[in-house]
């Protein structure tokens, strides 16, 4: 969906927090789907679990890590994985989850707006500029 598209849906849907939880769910879907690629499952011997959970666990767990970029390599480098593929797939991820992030904080204070300030059609908050500076 482009920038234009959204914000158009946007300014026409009656119900902003329904909407807005629609894209999340698509995005949360998104995540799901990413994770669930055959490169991004992460087994080994007794354990299952996902690329992007050892990635983290791993980074936690050595601070002479100083990057994500040095992380996945040493992942890679641990479980004979391929850099390049993983790479890509944590690069998609994480943008994927940064605006899941973005989105869902978007949510939260259009709720706040509509709740608190009494703005009640959806216009008023669509077109306040601090909602898109987020």
């Amino acid at each position: 969906m482009g920038e234009t598209d959204f914000k158009n849906r946007l300014e026409k849907h009656r119900k902003l927090i329904e909407f807005l939880n629609q894209v999340l769910h698509d995005l949360y879907d998104t995540i799901r789907a990413i994770q669930s690629q055959p490169e991004m499952i992460d087994t080994d011997g007794s354990r299952y679990g996902y690329v992007t959970t050892s990635i983290n666990i791993l980074w936690e767990e050595d601070k002479s890590l100083r990057s994500l970029y040095a992380t996945i390599q040493e992942y890679s480098q641990i479980g004979n994985k391929d850099f390049n593929t993983i790479a890509i797939h944590i690069a998609e991820y994480r943008a994927v989850n940064k605006l899941a992030s973005r989105i869902k904080t978007v949510n939260f204070i259009a709720w706040c707006l509509f709740i608190i300030s009494g703005q009640n059609t959806l216009a008023n908050i669509v077109n306040n500029p601090f909602f898109y500076e987020l």
